[in-house]
């Protein structure tokens, strides 16, 4: 199997660095890395033009994407793909040396799944950003959409209904008519994985598909993505209710309530800065997630999301 990995950047030129140099790295290298620049104005050209040079045994492609918007960047590197298997991961990650090579053999293992994707961990273990990650691992729309019990997300390969793209693949086969969504400006990998659904596809999680990701640890940046995130989720989890994609059922408190270990720690040996984290990033995002329900705009504000799908 011939895998390409499409990586979309902006203004990330260290990161974007470091994520090539973990592909280049790995057990075995993709057939191709593809690099789409979505108009950076700091020094990423010149970093792919250094790693192009330093690496000519490996298939780099650096491409620009004058529109700004991560579904414009997207679509331009499905149409360059030229491997059987199309592979997304973010400028902000670090891939599992075996990630490659797990992505193949989960490909050839599971013929019929259109999409597979994998576990997403926690780069930088600092106080702020493991709790926010922790965070992230029990609330967002990955899993309040598909109601992954997080126990299970270390230990289990399931069907799921969305996954996002800093760690996925596709048969690029299955996908041939489908491209994200260009009106969408955040929930494109949901959207992206729904037309998939639409077309009697299946999507399955695999927990050894391992990237690493870098999370911000501004609380600001942090706080902003969450109230995102809530508002979303709400919207798009009852549009996958009422499209038959989720059942309606209660979500098993205990297997949602258990931390990660490396997350454990940090509470353990900084109790009260990490109460208060966790006080403020439940917060915020039940702000976002309820806004919707509580001002009365709910309706209105379903219909105008559920247009896109």
């Amino acid at each position: 199997m011939k895998i390409s990995v499409i990586i979309v950047t902006q203004n990330r030129n260290v990161q974007l660095k470091r994520c090539i140099l973990s592909l280049i790295n790995g057990t075995i290298i993709p057939h191709e890395i593809i690099v789409i620049d979505n108009n950076s104005t700091d020094d990423t050209n010149e970093v792919m033009q250094n790693l192009i040079r330093r690496y000519p045994q490996v298939n780099i492609t650096y491409m620009l994407e004058p529109k700004i918007g991560i579904s414009y960047a997207r679509n331009t590197g499905l149409k360059k793909a030229s491997g059987n298997i199309i592979a997304f991961t973010d400028d902000d990650c670090i891939v599992h040396k075996y990630w490659v090579v797990n992505i193949i053999k989960a490909h050839k293992k599971y013929r019929d799944y259109v999409a597979i994707g994998g576990l997403t961990l926690n780069y930088k273990n600092t106080v702020i950003s493991s709790i926010f990650d922790a965070f992230r691992q029990f609330w967002t729309y990955e899993a309040a959409i598909n109601q992954i019990n997080r126990a299970d997300v270390f230990l289990k390969e399931f069907d799921v209904i969305s996954l996002a793209t800093q760690n996925i693949s596709y048969k690029k086969n299955r996908i041939k008519c489908l491209r994200f969504n260009e009106e969408l400006t955040v929930t494109e990998a949901v959207d992206f994985s729904w037309q998939i659904l639409k077309r009697s596809g299946k999507i399955l999680y695999n927990n050894k598909m391992i990237v690493y990701h870098e999370y911000s640890n501004r609380i600001l940046v942090l706080t902003k993505k969450f109230f995102i995130y809530g508002w979303f989720i709400f919207l798009l989890k009852q549009h996958a209710i009422q499209k038959n994609y989720l059942p309606k059922r209660k979500k098993k408190l205990i297997s949602n309530i258990l931390i990660p270990y490396n997350v454990f720690l940090y509470i353990k040996r900084n109790k009260l800065l990490c109460l208060i984290l966790i006080m403020y990033t439940f917060l915020v995002y039940s702000v976002g997630y309820a806004l919707v329900f509580s001002s009365g705009k709910y309706r209105t504000a379903l219909k105008r999301i559920s247009n896109y799908f």
